[in-house]
Formats: C-alpha cells, sequence, structure tokens
C-alpha cells in the first residue's frame, strides 16, 4: 500500500476577505491592550447611552447568577 500525502497545497490566499484593519484606520479607540504579541483595541459602539450600557451589563450579571446558580443545584443533586 502506497503512503497518501496528507498535505494539500493552494495557490489561493487562507482569507477570502480584506481585514478590517484599513476601515478602522480613522477610529478613536476606547481602550487599547497588548498581550504578548497582540494588540487589541476597543471601539465603543456610538449612539448607546450609559443606561443603555447598565441595562445590558445588568443583563449579563443576571444570566451569570442564573448560571452559577443551575450549576450549584445540579451539583447538589448529584451529591444527593
Amino acid at each position: 500500500m502506497t503512503a497518501i500525502p496528507r498535505d494539500v497545497h493552494s495557490l489561493q490566499m487562507h482569507t477570502h476577505s480584506v481585514r478590517g484593519d484599513a476601515s478602522m484606520e480613522n477610529e478613536k479607540y476606547a481602550e487599547t491592550y497588548k498581550l504578548g504579541n497582540t494588540i487589541i483595541h476597543v471601539v465603543e459602539p456610538k449612539g448607546v447611552t450609559e443606561e443603555q450600557v447598565q441595562r445590558v451589563l445588568r443583563e449579563f450579571h443576571l444570566v451569570g447568577w442564573s448560571i452559577l446558580e443551575e450549576m450549584q443545584e445540579k451539583q447538589k443533586q448529584s451529591q444527593d
């Protein structure tokens, strides 16, 4: 039996679209982080009020607590 090569070579680039870096050149970054060799720019959404931000954060917290409570309940049931 002959070995079948597993490598597939292609002349096509591995990405099919242009990255978003060029379109974000003029954006003002709210925060910038550097982790190792990676730079992360955070862009704030436009037109979002502080009330909307607080509402979303509250929803995140409620969902998080709901998940924790569910996990605790399942753990409690498995111990019984």
